[in-house]
């Protein structure tokens, strides 16, 4: 255990273990992750398919993403992951696969437009409201996706356990 200032960030913790046979373990964990801010992809209802005037927003997150890949490459291996969320209008299971369409179209759009870092995804559905709401409550803040560039795969503060999905395993 240790203590450090509450605003401090850690970039790579670094543990050596040593047995009395002199044999040596190195492991290297990086919590670092960092998410990029953006505009959010409007898609049609029942759709995942990403409409052509909304190119213009992937590209400037895209943009934000390779600042952000060239500010911080010192880390490692970076990777981007991309986390679909829905509101409470429709059933759960149809909403967790919804997100899940919705993010996979994101995810192929970068790599299409040149990411080639790995990219991964998953969809939330409703599992991670933004806004608590009930069932059936069309809250369009809840309709949303993260980016979040990482080192490891990012453990999300609210929602179920991600299964992420890599969309390609480059660089």
């Amino acid at each position: 255990r240790w203590t450090q200032p509450e605003n401090a960030n850690i970039a790579r913790i670094e543990v050596s273990v040593t047995d009395e046979d002199d044999n040596r373990v190195r492991a290297f964990l990086t919590p670092w992750s960092l998410s990029i801010p953006h505009e959010e992809v409007n898609f049609d209802t029942d759709k995942a398919n990403i409409g052509p005037s909304e190119a213009p927003k992937l590209e400037q997150t895209l943009k934000r993403i390779r600042q952000a890949l060239e500010r911080y490459k010192e880390l490692g291996r970076i990777q981007l992951f991309i986390a679909g969320h829905t509101d409470t209008v429709g059933s759960a299971s149809y909403n967790m696969d919804l997100s899940r369409r919705r993010a996979q179209s994101i995810a192929a759009w970068f790599v299409k437009n040149g990411l080639t870092i790995p990219v991964a995804f998953e969809g939330f559905g409703e599992t991670a409201l933004l806004v608590e709401t009930k069932d059936e409550v069309d809250e369009p803040r809840n309709r949303r996706v993260d980016y979040i560039l990482a080192v490891e795969p990012p453990a999300l503060k609210k929602g179920r356990n991600p299964q992420w999905r890599y969309l390609n395993r480059a660089k």
